[in-house]
């Protein structure tokens, strides 16, 4: 019997972070209020841009403590990168902070705060299991109202165990967050390679397709709500 859902936080109930705000093309509509990233502000190469990205990713998502620290601490690695464009290393740090809350964008707020209510309605016990960095979070968590859904204590960050959902203990921890089993819970993420992983320690793992449908993000929402409709019904 399945009791709880743990949701994947980039990809899932928020589009992931660092691909946009630092390689997004340029809006087509110049009028539209769609955020402007790095690459497209600064006409530096945005393939140059992931690659700083996925190693600086790499870097940043299990190590905890100060997210105010660790947030100047990675702005200053990113300027401060040999491959970093010229373009960029005399930009103020606090020029990419400010940028960022503008990238912490719901996939489908109104969808998903219907869907995690009638979760709740039916005593489903909620949890989060995500890579991700205490500086991001930080600003996905007021951003997205998370925790009106999801207690403290049900939220499992990489970056504070230290292990990534590349080692399967975190979603044992995901699991005992929420005194559930993992044969007991659900696990929603947007990478396959997490999904299976979920699936390896007793989870039943949902694949869901968030940024296949960029431009029409309510597929994978309405998707996810008629699944989770017919097995909590």
């Amino acid at each position: 019997m399945k009791r709880g859902v743990i949701f994947d936080v980039g990809g899932v109930l928020a589009y992931d972070v660092w691909e946009h705000l630092l390689c997004d093309p340029a809006p087509k509509n110049k009028n539209a209020p769609d955020p402007v990233s790095i690459s497209a502000e600064y006409g530096v190469p945005d393939d140059q841009l992931r690659e700083i990205g996925k190693e600086l990713w790499g870097r940043y998502d299990d190590v905890t403590g100060d997210p105010l620290k660790l947030e100047r601490d990675y702005w200053q690695a990113f300027v401060s990168h040999p491959r970093c464009p010229d373009a960029l290393t005399s930009v103020p740090i606090q020029t990419f902070i400010d940028k960022t809350n503008d990238f912490i964008r719901p996939a489908n707020q109104d969808m998903a705060t219907r869907l995690l209510e009638w979760l709740v309605s039916k005593g489903v016990r909620l949890g989060i299991c995500s890579n991700n960095n205490e500086f991001w979070f930080r600003y996905q968590a007021t951003t997205l109202g998370l925790y009106r859904f999801f207690a403290p204590s049900s939220i499992t960050l990489s970056c504070r165990h230290g292990i990534t959902k590349g080692d399967f203990r975190l979603f044992h921890i995901a699991g005992h967050s929420l005194g559930l089993h993992p044969t007991e819970c659900i696990f929603v993420d947007d990478r396959m390679s997490n999904v299976s992983r979920s699936v390896e320690c007793g989870m039943t793992g949902v694949l869901f397709p968030s940024e296949q449908f960029e431009s029409e993000p309510q597929h994978g929402a309405e998707y996810l709500r008629r699944l989770l409709e017919r097995i909590f019904a």
